[in-house]
This record gives structure tokens, sequence and C-alpha cells, in this order.
């Protein structure tokens, strides 16, 4: 049985790790970058008992290492499932309950074996340069989607005309990317090739006398922070660099703490989430005056 294949943009994301599971700390930091995306897949399983059930179902994120699932079936950590996606079927282990919805539960699943081709998204090589910005785009040519580092010139680029242009490997020109989102080609994902990918933690930043990534203003340009069990906070950017991003919120974040940013946010794209910490708290929301914090990247 063919799986319907229609990708949807989430527009909320209750998972806060690599599945959807934890808090970034220094303990646990990010194997791969995850990516906000509703895909349809089928899920299949064998109960103890013999009897088998499958059920239709979607993805809340993706990672190279597995993803969360909303679906109605109850499991338990440890279950495992099958995902079946355009053809092909990888095995997954349930991690945990993250989240519960009006569509059903929210799972955390982990591939058992290497999948980086399943979810149809090529992720960025570890050696790259992480830019200023990370975004999930499509090649207007081949419809190959990447998870696409936005330097500063390209960030300004983006910023002003919703799409860039760059080198596209597989077309070997440059070419037109626009940001995947609700409404695109439903068999996008059905041509993308996935390479694979790996995460690259980076350095704080360095004092501001010795700074090491220029601060460029971007005041038009929004970011998401995320935590657990918070509600998502669409905040005003100040300024980014390399190392992390100067916001606006009337959240008050604690000096210290961690966070999941997407930088820069579309309430319709693709959204990517980093991990990143609160680095300074300038001043602290005040009734109508928002506060003012910094936090820096960690990859």
């Amino acid at each position: 049985m063919a799986e319907p294949f229609a990708p949807e943009v989430a527009e909320t994301v209750k998972s806060q790790s690599d599945l959807g599971l934890a808090d970034p700390c220094p303990a646990d930091r990010r194997r791969s970058y995850r990516v906000q995306l509703r895909i349809p897949l089928r899920v299949t399983r064998t109960e103890r008992d013999g009897k088998d059930w499958e059920e239709m179902a979607r993805t809340e994120v993706v990672s190279r290492h597995g993803g969360s699932l909303v679906l109605k079936h109850n499991l338990c950590p440890g279950n495992t499932v099958i995902l079946c996606l355009r053809g092909d079927r990888q095995a997954a282990r349930v991690v945990g309950q993250v989240g519960i919805c009006d569509e059903g539960n929210i799972y955390g699943v982990a591939f058992l074996a290497e999948a980086k081709r399943f979810w149809g998204i090529s992720f960025p090589e570890a050696e790259q340069d992480s830019g200023i910005g990370t975004i999930l785009a499509y090649c207007g040519t081949c419809f190959r989607q990447e998870v696409l580092h936005l330097n500063e010139i390209e960030m300004m680029v983006y910023e002003s005309n919703q799409f860039i242009t760059r080198w596209c490997m597989y077309c070997n020109t440059d070419c037109f990317w626009y940001p995947s989102q609700q409404g695109q080609d439903p068999t996008l994902m059905e041509r993308v090739s996935a390479a694979d990918a790996a995460m690259e933690f980076l350095p704080f930043p360095r004092s501001q006398n010795d700074r090491k990534h220029p601060r460029l203003n971007f005041r038009n340009t929004q970011a998401c922070i995320q935590r657990p069990d918070h509600q998502r906070d669409v905040v005003k950017v100040l300024d980014l660099s390399r190392g992390g991003v100067r916001f606006l919120s009337f959240v008050d974040y604690p000096a210290g703490s961690w966070v999941q940013v997407a930088v820069p946010y579309m309430e319709a794209a693709g959204n990517v989430f980093v991990p990143a910490r609160v680095i300074r708290v300038t001043s602290h929301p005040a009734g109508p005056i928002p506060g003012e914090f910094a936090l820096a990247y960690v990859r």
C-alpha cells in the first residue's frame, strides 16, 4: 500500500531534543539538527500476542537519528515500530512519550540503524561553516531539500526576498532556494536524496573586546525560542553573529538556562532549531517593556 506524502509544517512543537525528549545540556548535546516538519507516514508494529496493527501517523520533528511521531496507538518505551515512507521501511525504538495533542500521543523514536536518507532531507556536513542563520529550503530546479547555513550576506538577501541564490551540487549550477513551507509541491520530498550529517559544537563567543564574530543588525528578523513544558516564544532579534543572537522578549529567561532557538523564524516554514544557552541578561521584562537577552549557540 502506497503511503500518501504531503509534507506540512508543524504549527507547534512539543518535543525538545533531537528526539523531542530533553532540554539541551552539556551532558546531552545534540547529534544533529532537528527540523520542525509534519510528514505523513505509515507506522506498523507486531504486539507480543502476534497481532499486527498499522496506523497512518505524522511527524512533529525529524532529525538524522529519528524524530517525534503523533500516534493514536499507545506505546511503551523500548517498543519497536516500523516506519514506512515512500516505499522505504525503517525500524525504530520508542524512547518515550514527549507529549499529547488532539490527534493522539507524541512519542520520540530513534532509528535502530543508520537511516540518513529516510526523511529525504540533506543535513549540512560538520565541517561546513555554521553561518548566522539556519533554514530548511529546497532547490527551485531539482526540488532537493537541505538544511542551509546562511552567512551574513545571504541572511540579508533572504530577509528581503524570502529566497537566496546558492550553488546546487546536484544541478551543478547556481539555483534559487526557497523556504520549505505549507502548500508546496506534494511530491517535493519524493525527489530528494539526503546526505550524511553530523553536529559540530562551537565555542562560546568571546568578550566584547575580543569578539570572534562581528554582530550584524537584523531588526526585521524574528527568532523562535522553545523550552521544555513552555509555549514557544517568538521574539524580536536585535542583532546576530555566528556565535549567537541578541533579542527582546516578554519572557524572563534566567542566565545560564538552555533553550532551543530557530533563527530566522517564519510561521509557515520548516524551521530548524539548534541548542543555545542564555549567556547574558541585560534587562528583565517589566510590564509593557521587554527584557533584553543574549544567547550563545552550542553546536
